[in-house]
């Protein structure tokens, strides 16, 4: 009898409710007050979305304390699921904000560290979704293909709901395209 053996999987850790609704309007209060003092001239990528990663580590912020304990509780829980005994904490922190439907996230990882934790903070329907690629190119795909499954997929994506918090491993390939209409979609970023 014949079995189909799954190995090496890429996965991505999701909680829900990461925060309380009270906790998202601080983070996001936090944010917005840091975006108008701290300026991202430093800011390494191509899609123009404002970002404090060379300017601003908010791991070092005491204001962000609450989301830094929550996330490195997950991401210490996601941790075990690869059986390790290592306890992480965080590398470093920063805030992401895209207004404008030019802002995007060119398709890139995170070097230097074992796992990468996005929080959603502020979204709407025309927010665009966190895209993360298939780290297993695919040179000749199998033909005559209909529909997709874990087999197959060459990306998946996740809306960005407040309060949802995605954790995987650094060296997965991800994205942000850029948005159908202008709105405000923020997000917290942290490497471990």
């Amino acid at each position: 009898m014949s079995q189909t053996y799954k190995f090496f999987p890429t996965c991505v850790y999701v909680e829900a409710n990461c925060l309380s609704k009270q906790q998202i309007k601080k983070a996001v209060d936090l944010s917005n007050k840091i975006s108008k003092k701290i300026p991202d001239a430093t800011n390494p990528f191509v899609g123009q979305t404002y970002s404090t990663i060379r300017t601003y580590d908010i791991v070092k912020d005491p204001s962000f304390y609450f989301v830094t304990k929550e996330i490195t509780k997950h991401v210490n829980l996601y941790n075990k699921e690869f059986l390790s005994k290592h306890i992480y904490q965080p590398l470093g922190g920063w805030i992401n904000i895209y207004s404008k439907t030019y802002h995007s996230q060119e398709a890139h990882i995170h070097a230097h560290s074992t796992y990468s934790a996005v929080l959603f903070l502020q979204s709407n329907k025309y927010s665009s979704p966190l895209y993360f690629e298939n780290p297993n190119s695919e040179m000749t795909p199998p033909y005559e293909r209909d529909e997709f499954n874990e087999m197959t997929y060459n990306t998946v994506n996740f809306k960005p709901i407040p309060g949802q918090l995605l954790i995987f491993r650094s060296d997965i390939r991800h994205f942000v395209p850029p948005s159908l209409k202008d709105n405000k979609r923020m997000t917290l970023s942290y490497n471990y």
